[in-house]
């Protein structure tokens, strides 16, 4: 799921070098994300879900581990107009980000593109959000039946790519069947060669006899 996520992004935002990232939360799928994310050159703000980033919470681990900033939930809303993606599953019992606040945001990115991400159950993004110009809501249900599309992509090509291991393989053996059955003709057809040029050298026939002597023995 985590990587549907982020080919998302891409698909949205091409390139996602220099990209804001807001990551609230830092479960499991989240933190992966963000992993990819950062990988590709985004710039990530890691939000601590207790309210405030204490050492040693989740969240601090993860801003840790990308060498990013903390920063407490409170401070997440003002940090909205400079996301290009956010990223939350924070596991609380109502929703993070109501549609007046991403409206506000929107208003002042002036109309640029953002990608919402809610991971959490409950949902932590109100999803009339999706309803807004230019912001794109994926839920957790969204990016499962996303992956689901693409596996059941992958399991059509299956036959093909079965056939084409078969072909390989059958055209592998028969290369390999040719080379060891050729080889020790070649080794006998020396041998052979090595021995009657030794028997007739020693019948005293050398010369031109000798070479025509041997052309004669069959390859």
């Amino acid at each position: 799921v985590s990587s549907v996520a982020v080919r998302r992004c891409e698909k949205i935002f091409g390139k996602l070098t220099g990209r804001t990232i807001l990551v609230v939360g830092a479960g499991e799928i989240s933190c992966l994300a963000a992993e990819y994310l950062a990988e590709r050159g985004a710039r990530i703000l890691v939000f601590s879900t207790r309210g405030i980033a204490t050492a040693g919470s989740s969240a601090e681990t993860l801003a840790q581990s990308l060498s990013v900033n903390c920063f407490p939930l409170d401070s997440l809303r003002s940090h909205l107009p400079s996301a290009d993606v956010v990223i939350s599953g924070s596991g609380a019992p109502h929703a993070l980000l109501p549609v007046e606040h991403i409206r506000a945001a929107q208003n002042g990115r002036h109309g640029r593109p953002v990608f919402l991400v809610d991971l959490a159950i409950p949902r932590d993004i109100e999803s009339g959000a999706s309803n807004l110009e230019n912001v794109f809501l994926y839920n957790l249900d969204d990016l499962d039946q996303i992956a689901a599309e693409h596996r059941k992509e992958r399991e059509r090509e299956i036959p093909r790519c079965e056939e084409i291991i078969e072909e390989e393989s059958a055209s592998f053996w028969n290369k390999m069947n040719g080379s060891v059955q050729e080889e020790p003709l070649r080794r006998l057809h020396f041998r052979i060669s090595s021995v009657v040029e030794e028997e007739l050298r020693r019948s005293g026939i050398i010369g031109e006899p000798l070479d025509s002597l041997k052309k004669s023995i069959p390859n």
